[in-house]
Order: C-alpha cells, then sequence, then structure tokens
C-alpha cells in the first residue's frame, strides 16, 4: 500500500522550513533525503513521490508552492519537476556574483582548524558554479 510507505519514509524525514538568510535552502535540506527519494520511495509512483515530498513542507513553504504553480495543481508535475521548482523557489537569496565574489576573498580563521577550513573552502567552490562561468 502506498500510503503505508509514505507514512513509514515521512517519520525519518524532518520537515523543511526555509531561511535563506541561515543557507537553509531546499537544495541542501533535499540533499540530506536524495538517497531515501532515489533508494526507500523507488516502489512509489511518481506522483506518491510528490505527495511525499509536499507533506514535509512546512505550512508557508507549501502555501507558496501551491501558489506559484496555479492554476496548477500538484499532480499535474512529475517529482523532477517539483524538486527543480522548489529548489528555484527555495534557493540562496545571494546572487551569483556575490557568491564567487566571498569564495575568492576567503581566508583561514586564527581560530580556525585546518579541517573546518578546507570544508568551508569546499563548499564556498561548489558553490562558485565554475562550470558555469562565462
Amino acid at each position: 500500500n502506498p500510503e503505508q510507505i509514505i507514512d513509514s519514509l515521512a517519520g525519518n524525514i524532518k520537515d523543511f522550513r526555509y531561511d535563506a538568510d541561515n543557507s537553509v535552502t531546499f537544495a541542501a535540506w533535499y540533499s540530506r533525503y536524495d538517497d531515501l527519494f532515489a533508494q526507500d520511495a523507488a516502489r512509489l509512483q511518481d506522483d506518491a513521490k510528490v505527495r511525499l515530498l509536499l507533506r514535509k513542507l512546512g505550512l508557508p513553504e507549501h502555501e507558496r508552492y501551491v501558489s506559484f504553480i496555479l492554476p496548477a495543481v500538484p499532480k499535474d508535475f512529475s517529482f523532477a519537476d517539483t524538486v527543480d521548482t522548489l529548489k528555484s523557489l527555495f534557493g540562496a537569496k545571494e546572487s551569483v556574483v556575490s557568491r564567487r565574489y566571498r569564495c575568492l576573498q576567503i581566508s583561514k580563521q586564527p581560530t580556525e582548524d585546518h579541517v573546518s577550513y578546507a570544508c568551508r573552502v569546499n563548499k564556498l567552490c561548489v558553490e562558485f558554479d565554475l562550470g558555469k562561468l562565462t
């Protein structure tokens, strides 16, 4: 029964609450559960995956998504399209230029250990999006 699978999986997924100021974006949240949707939810039809995903949105996030897609309804979109739309709606507010500038300005803090610094550099380099640089 798909609803039982959805209920079971939903218990393992934390609700998404958008907070761009603290880098809590949909892409960051979804990356935590990507394998769950790809592997554990693989037996579900696309529409059931969409229902599971939307069930884990906070009330303001759900309302914003539903309002954005009007006059269509969530069942009109594939799971992949829904994920892409949510990533664009609940993404970082910072411009690409600003992210790239911040990456180029990074330096190790005196109190920061090398592993933490390397993690920060890695994250900023990914956000730099070198492949799209023109």
